[in-house]
């Protein structure tokens, strides 16, 4: 890490960070399971499943997608597609993370603008 960081890039990180926690796209759902399903030679849900999985997961990021598949894939004991429980369960978790994570990084972006605009003169 550079010893100092631009208040614009911090700004720029914020932004890139909201983006990637943007509601997933019915796509997302899709391309999800078929890796999952591909990896664990079963068969994918067909359109009723699909919109079902979506259906539940619609409201996470589809940014967080690649690392549910990965870990799906990595640590899901059965040679089928987990019930999304499993899905919704890492999902809940990793979304709290990284809305904390864009919660802190907006504040230190705040501070630094302030700090800037200031010239770097703490406000009494």
């Amino acid at each position: 890490m550079k010893e100092k960081v631009k208040t614009s890039d911090l700004i720029a990180a914020s932004t890139k960070c909201k983006e990637l926690l943007e509601p997933c796209r019915i796509s997302d759902v899709q391309v999800m399971l078929e890796t999952i399903c591909s990896t664990f030679s079963c068969s994918a849900p067909e359109e009723l499943g699909l919109k079902t999985y979506w259906e539940l997961l619609k409201k996470y990021p589809g940014g967080l997608f690649p690392y549910v598949t990965l870990h799906i894939c990595a640590t899901y004991k059965y040679p089928r597609l987990p019930l999304p429980t499993e899905f919704i369960t890492y999902l809940d978790n990793e979304l709290e993370k990284c809305q904390r994570f864009v919660h802190d990084l907006d504040n230190s972006a705040a501070w630094a603008l302030q700090l800037e605009q200031t010239s770097y003169k703490i406000p009494s």
